[in-house]
């Protein structure tokens, strides 16, 4: 089958849905064993539901990672930047959908692989930033740690630069890792997946 006839096709809807629903679900098990702090691969599951669910189901994408968010807190426990948390998570997602083309596109093994694992790094450490940024807006608005100043965002920020040199580092290596992995799968059976990611 060629690229091209591999782009033009759509991948069924259920087995989209039900791929980014059981990373996202081993990612929502894994809250519930020790980790170090902020090296989760919750963030890189939200990467690879936007990769499977690809450009045209970018909402549903977010939608899911903030679901699997919200379930796993019902039991872990709500906190007050938890909507900040999990907007962080889901434009992570976003991310992840709109590079989809560029992780899946190229057709000869060499080249795929190589731009794969270029994009899905990028992909990694843009979700990072996107996270940290809006994460830590929370922390600020929120007011409890930092007064409502210019020097009080400035703070709150330099505060949580080693907490985000630590989810940068996880979010890396678990991101590029299971990124490349499952573009590597979806390639490999994009025959009988019918994959879409035409630009």
């Amino acid at each position: 089958m060629k690229w091209a006839a591999v782009n033009e096709a759509k991948l069924p809807t259920v087995t989209a849905y039900w791929v980014a629903a059981l990373v996202l679900a081993l990612a929502v098990l894994s809250r519930f064993f020790p980790h170090p702090d902020n090296v989760s691969p919750m963030l890189a599951a939200s990467l690879v539901a936007g990769l499977v669910l690809g450009r045209g189901r970018t909402l549903q994408a977010t939608l899911m990672t903030a679901l699997a968010m919200i379930l796993s807190d019902i039991v872990i426990g709500f906190h007050s930047t938890a909507l900040f948390v999990y907007a962080g998570m889901g434009l992570a997602a976003l991310v992840s959908s709109q590079a989809a083309p560029w992780i899946l596109s190229s057709p000869q093994v060499a080249n795929r692989f190589g731009r794969s694992l270029l994009s899905s790094a990028l992909a990694s450490i843009a979700g990072s930033f996107i996270f940290f940024l809006i994460s830590n807006l929370g922390v600020w608005l929120v007011g409890e740690l930092y007064p409502m100043t210019a020097s009080g965002f400035v703070a709150c920020y330099a505060m949580a630069l080693p907490f985000f040199a630590k989810s940068l580092l996880g979010d890396f290596v678990f991101g590029t890792t299971m990124l490349v992995a499952v573009s590597s799968a979806v390639v490999r059976f994009r025959g009988a997946l019918r994959l879409n990611y035409a630009r």
